[in-house]
């Protein structure tokens, strides 16, 4: 396994422990670095410098740990935050107007065909993590029986 280092501090897994933040700043930073940058200019007005000190990675993790609801990096992290509170809603509000047009045809009236509410980043998010796992297991037994692409 490669290790990668930030100033000073090793940025590998901790034994059974959760990553603190610094670790987790640290992990953010080599891996979204445009992001973490981009974040920290907006809502904080500062420039990261290229090689930062292990005293400014510090008060950064503070500052990254902090980062609110509308950044990139909480985006990233949460998909559930992906959308406003106010998108949420207006998403309630076309699907509560989906089922009052549905109630009123022959199938709202048999109870069939009922609409389903719009995707929410986070279901969607959900949706690919199950499939990319799927995909990754179906893989693995195609390895295991002996399957390749294109034929038996």
């Amino acid at each position: 396994m490669h290790e990668r280092r930030l100033a000073g501090f090793h940025v590998g897994r901790r034994r059974g422990r959760r990553p603190k933040k610094l670790t987790s700043f640290a992990r953010d930073w080599l891996d979204n670095r445009a992001d973490v940058v981009a974040d920290f200019r907006q809502f904080y007005g500062i420039d990261l410098p290229i090689e930062p000190t292990d005293e400014d990675c510090s008060r950064w993790a503070l500052l990254w740990y902090a980062l609110p609801r509308e950044s990139r990096t909480a985006r990233r992290q949460s998909p559930e935050l992906r959308w406003s509170e106010a998108e949420y809603m207006l998403a309630m509000a076309v699907h509560a107007l989906d089922v009052i047009k549905w109630q009123r045809t022959k199938d709202g009236q048999h109870n069939r065909n009922r609409p389903k509410p719009l995707r929410t980043p986070a279901e969607r998010a959900d949706a690919e993590r199950r499939r990319d796992s799927a995909l990754a297991a179906r893989e693995e037994i195609d390895t295991i029986l002996g399957m390749h692409e294109g034929g038996a």
